[in-house]
């Protein structure tokens, strides 16, 4: 298996882990794809396509990748506002009395 080969099979597996939320993975693979590309040399006239896939895989992950900060981000600011108790209302009653309503529990919301 050549290192274009092998960087390739790699990204195929970066992207897996992408889509399968595997963080443990992902780190394994960040400290590999790191050794294989400071022993990449210099690519012949003929890898020049192979490179190009590789650009392109690679372009995909990092889309991926900014997808998935995106959304762990989302997921951080939510969870985040839920902490936070809500603030206080100042109502009056029937009567004219000032009453305040109290901050109420958030309720946490699953999404697919």
């Amino acid at each position: 298996m050549t290192s274009i080969d092998t960087i390739a099979d790699l990204l195929e597996r970066e992207y897996q882990a992408l889509r399968d939320s595997d963080f443990t993975a992902l780190r394994a693979l960040t400290d590999e794809k790191e050794q294989l590309v400071a022993r990449l040399q210099m690519p012949s006239e003929a890898d020049r396509d192979a490179l190009d896939r590789l650009r392109s895989k690679a372009r995909r992950n990092d889309r991926l990748l900014a997808a998935v900060e995106k959304g762990l981000d989302s997921a951080r600011a939510s969870l985040k506002r839920l902490r936070e108790p809500a603030a206080a209302l100042d109502t009056y009653t029937q009567r004219g009395e000032r009453t305040r309503i109290g901050a109420t529990p958030s309720a946490l919301t699953r999404r697919a």
